[in-house]
């Protein structure tokens, strides 16, 4: 029942994780100076809510639905 939504955070978890971990220049200072603030905006602070309860992926349709 689970697994699109843990395939859905492994997939987030590959793609965000080079982006905290680079050795670039260029790739921390677009997420600090870009990313970070537009975060803090409508509707990104909504999606970020979603993501950290576990609302994304929708893993619980099946009870529900």
């Amino acid at each position: 029942m689970r697994r699109r939504h843990v395939h859905l955070y492994q997939a987030l978890t590959a793609l965000f994780t080079p982006v905290y971990q680079s050795d670039s220049r260029a790739i921390p200072f677009v997420r600090d100076h870009i990313v970070g603030p537009l975060s803090k905006l409508w509707p990104a602070t909504r999606i970020q809510a979603a993501m950290v309860s576990g609302l994304i992926g929708n893993p619980l349709k099946s009870l529900f639905g």
